[in-house]
């Protein structure tokens, strides 16, 4: 596991997020995000990539939180949060008959 700080300049990192860039691959990281900031802006602050940013979903205590709520859930020190990339597109042929 690496650890990647990146911290907002005047603020003191103290949440801490377990970040899961690579689908399908059980490697991470660990993000050091300022506290205060909303899940939306802990999303940016870990992944740089804004295409990336678009499939992140984000769990806190292994609960899955609504892409509507990132902006309103400020993550306090000690929160146990996680943010994957998850693939998407094509339905992987459930259901299909050949």
């Amino acid at each position: 596991m690496k650890s990647d700080l990146r911290v907002t300049p005047g603020v003191s990192p103290l949440v801490r997020a377990t970040l899961y860039e690579m689908p399908f691959s059980p490697e991470n990281r660990m993000v050091e995000i300022a506290e205060g900031c909303s899940l939306e802006g802990c999303v940016e602050q870990a992944i740089s990539d804004p295409i990336l940013r678009s499939y992140a979903e984000i769990r806190i205590a292994g609960e899955i939180v609504p892409r509507e709520r990132w902006s309103l859930i400020r993550p306090k020190q000690g929160a146990a949060l996680q943010i994957l990339i998850r693939p998407a597109g094509g339905d992987g042929g459930a259901g299909k008959i050949i």
